[in-house]
């Protein structure tokens, strides 16, 4: 049975902060944190090393309110910023899973940029670095001008990496969301230098 439903979609229009960020930590983050608990175990079998589900905090807003909340997953008890992560988002266009690497884990980025330039795989992906939140991204299949302008922004001490792809919430159970991770576990695999 999907983890989410168009209605949840809907709490992303809720306007103010104190209410759309009680929906979603009353709604749509315990479902998270059931799907990091059950996702965890076999992401950790497709990447080969330890993956650990963290649901977003969102600690820092208090005006805005979060245009899309997530579980990501990564390789450290503690946190996942320093490091790139596996994640499952969701926002008022759907769900998405995607591999991110923040801004906080500029130590490793360049040589993460490294292993991904030498390898450009072709794969259906949008970019969700910068997104607007006005419609999802555009997903087309990687060539190397849509690698150039991705590496070039990972090589920066401000920028990064999200690319993603987006599905409906009928998709939003365990083992359709796992399939649809699958190339996102490829690429991390390459961000971390475990192929």
């Amino acid at each position: 049975m999907p983890k989410f439903s168009p209605e949840d979609l809907e709490i992303f229009a809720i306007p103010g902060f104190e209410e759309r960020m009680g929906a979603i930590r009353e709604s749509i983050h315990p479902r998270l944190k059931e799907l990091g608990e059950e996702l965890a175990g076999p992401l950790a079998a497709q990447t080969g090393e330890p993956m650990f589900a963290h649901v977003a905090k969102h600690a820092r807003r208090s005006v805005n309110p979060p245009e899309d909340t997530w579980v990501a997953f990564g390789p450290e008890k503690r946190g996942y910023k320093k490091y790139p992560y596996v994640g499952v988002a969701i926002s008022r266009f759907g769900i998405h899973t995607q591999v991110v690497c923040k801004q906080e884990s500029w130590e490793n980025r360049p040589a993460m940029a490294d292993r991904l330039d030498a390898r450009r795989p072709a794969m259906r992906l949008g970019n969700f670095q910068d997104w607007k939140f006005t419609e999802a991204p555009p997903e087309a299949v990687a060539d190397d001008e849509f690698w150039e302008q991705r590496l070039h922004k990972m090589r920066l001490k401000t920028g990064g990496l999200d690319l993603g792809r987006t599905v409906g919430t009928e998709r939003s159970d365990p083992d359709p969301l796992l399939e649809e991770l699958q190339d996102f576990t490829a690429l991390y695999r390459i961000l971390r230098g475990l192929e």
